[in-house]
């Protein structure tokens, strides 16, 4: 029998040159608490979100009074700051809606969009307010805009 003269290999286990997992997990730990401290402080200015929904200051109120009064418990007190801390921010928003994601739309959008009337949509709305996502009928009255979640759902509902 002919033995192969191959050579014997021996590789010795590499040192991979890198931190150490406790490391990372010590260094995401005090970004955490960084971020959990910081966050409540970062304020931002009100008309940055009225402009992030390219609707004006009366609209937008209009909004926050109808959709957010959870959220905002005393509105005079809100009216009165000219900021908004980062958390009420992201609150809002993911309760009006992203208008990147959907857009903004009138009573006369959603007609178009659903091939319908205002009278059938106004019917609608009256026999099922709650279900179009609208606190009251007298809030659909009020508004010729609809913030982008509100409007996704009348037009969702309607077609």
């Amino acid at each position: 029998m002919q033995q192969e003269n191959t050579p014997k290999q021996d590789n010795p286990p590499s040192k991979k040159q890198g931190t150490h997992p406790l490391l990372w997990a010590f260094l995401l730990a005090i970004l955490a608490i960084i971020f959990f401290f910081a966050i409540p402080k970062i304020k931002l200015p009100k008309q940055k979100l009225v402009k992030r929904y390219g609707v004006d200051k009366k609209t937008f109120n209009k909004w926050l009074e109808l959709f957010c009064h959870d959220l905002i418990p005393d509105f005079d007190a809100y009216k009165r700051k000219r900021t908004v801390s980062l958390s009420d921010y992201l609150r809002l928003i993911a309760r009006l809606g992203d208008p990147k994601a959907h857009p903004i739309l009138t009573k006369k959008e959603i007609i178009n969009r659903a091939d319908g009337s205002y009278y059938t949509l106004r019917g609608c709305v009256e026999n099922y307010t709650e279900q179009y996502g609208l606190p009251s009928v007298e809030a659909y009255f009020s508004l010729k805009k609809f913030p982008p979640n509100v409007g996704r759902k009348l037009l969702e509902m309607y077609s």
